[in-house]
């Protein structure tokens, strides 16, 4: 058992990263947000094992797997150079339930461990030279992306997983919403469970990892083993769902975490989770417990992926899709702004034109577009983003619309600009769906009037282009 130093504040705050009102016994804001304040008192943390870990190098090699019903799991090589365990005994980013670790003497980034004084927790604060040696540019790279002062629920993650958590913070979160304001649910929602939670940890930190890897591309094959064994989980787990039983909350925020990876990477897995997303959502019930606003996020956040994501994986589900009125999805990007500010009419602007290109969608999947009106459509929405600059504050909350008149456009007018967007944005974003989605351009341009592009860029090249 280790005992932490008094926090400032409650548990709850610190999580949430705001500053506590410290009232006792229940702080203000936890009792604004209807959560269960833990006040002011010293907390302690339990590991299992040794209550002080020695001081000593550590790293990992490969587990001893045992055999298990997932052949495609067990034959591949998991010895991630770079990947250590924590106190827990696992890997924060390839394998979130194998517990059989050995580690010895050589593989590895290794790093010196300390103890702080009188706390009995390990912190990992010197970089020591691995034995199979690793690029000047990614030791410094771990180096600047370590927080050093990590918030209560940070300190108790490893120093790999704190660096993955804080990229996620940064990098990642800004851009799966539309304004980062005071509140992102990515950040004050997703990163404080991912803390309590295994999976959803695992989960962050290999999307996190994906999009370094375009910095750090030792990166890339650890996140992809991650990103396997847990779609493995998931799936183990939905076989076990029931109508009558309530899932786990941390099934639903792994697989919308997996598809925001789905987004950075240009993947194709995007298709099996978004039918595990509508399937556990349609026939299972939440836990208890869930605060109001933490199932508003995830519900908002769940509509915006059927919204944008199952049209692009097959036509006859976007067309489903296309059949509700667009502003049934739109939680994600409703904001109570002045209705006098530039931004707040940046935010209307954005909703119509994704309403045109949903238009272009259906009627382009049901073969009701003549020529024309088609012309008309794009050129409307040219027009409703004109004033929606690229780099401006939500912007990148267009990259499926573009994305979508592209696809629709025949005029090379047209299609310069909406590829021109794209590009813009992927300069501010790094998203790698968006290269993937300009490549998927070409071919639809090419088999232009002899098939819908809503059927071939469902079949030819499925991708989470938002």
């Amino acid at each position: 058992m280790a005992h932490i130093r008094k926090p400032d504040g409650c548990h709850e705050c610190s999580k949430r990263r705001i500053k506590c009102d410290k009232t006792e016994p229940r702080c203000f804001k936890c009792q604004k947000k209807g959560i269960t304040c833990s006040g002011q008192g010293v907390r302690y943390r339990f590991w299992e094992g040794r209550a002080c870990p020695s001081k000593d190098k550590r790293t990992v090699k490969s587990p001893r797997r045992k055999s298990t019903s997932q052949p495609s799991l067990t034959a591949l090589p998991v010895v991630i150079p770079g990947c250590f365990d924590d106190d827990r005994g696992y890997c924060p980013v390839v394998d979130p339930w194998c517990k059989d670790y050995s580690m010895p003497e050589g593989d590895g980034i290794a790093f010196d461990a300390e103890e702080e004084e009188g706390e009995g927790i390990q912190v990992l604060n010197t970089w020591s030279e691995p034995s199979l040696g690793r690029p000047d540019h990614l030791r410094d790279f771990l180096r600047a992306c370590t927080n050093p002062e990590p918030s209560v629920g940070m300190s108790t993650l490893d120093t790999r997983t704190r660096m993955l958590f804080q990229h996620f913070s940064d990098a990642v979160a800004p851009i799966m919403v539309v304004l980062d304001k005071q509140h992102n649910g990515y950040r004050d929602i997703i990163l404080p469970l991912a803390c309590e939670c295994p999976i959803i940890q695992r989960a962050v930190s290999v999307v996190a990892a994906f999009h370094l890897s375009a910095q750090v591309p030792g990166l890339q094959e650890s996140a992809q083993l991650g990103q396997l064994a847990i779609i493995s989980k998931l799936r183990q787990d939905a076989g076990q769902l029931s109508p009558y039983r309530p899932f786990d909350i941390s099934t639903w925020v792994t697989i919308l975490v997996l598809l925001a990876g789905e987004t950075v990477t240009g993947g194709n897995d995007f298709v099996y989770l978004l039918e595990m997303l509508k399937y556990i959502t349609q026939i299972g019930k939440v836990e208890l417990g869930v605060s109001a606003s933490i199932h508003q996020f995830l519900l908002g956040q769940t509509r915006m992926f059927e919204l944008f994501g199952f049209p692009l994986s097959e036509e006859s589900k976007g067309k489903m899709v296309m059949r509700k009125d667009p502003d049934y999805y739109f939680d994600f990007i409703t904001y109570s702004l002045d209705p006098q500010s530039e931004l707040d009419q940046n935010i209307k602007g954005m909703k119509n034109a994704i309403r045109i290109a949903c238009e272009i969608y259906r009627r382009r999947a049901e073969s009701e577009l003549p020529h024309n009106e088609s012309i008309g459509l794009l050129e409307q929405l040219r027009q409703h983003v004109l004033t929606i600059e690229p780099n401006m504050e939500g912007a990148h909350a267009l990259v499926w619309t573009y994305f979508v008149a592209a696809a629709e456009s025949v005029l090379p007018s047209h299609r310069d600009f909406y590829t021109d967007r794209l590009r813009a944005l992927f300069a501010r974003t790094k998203f790698r769906s968006i290269p993937r989605a300009l490549k998927s351009l070409e071919k639809i341009w090419e088999m232009q009037g002899l098939r819908r592009w809503t059927q071939i860029v469902a079949d030819e090249s499925p991708i989470l282009v938002m």
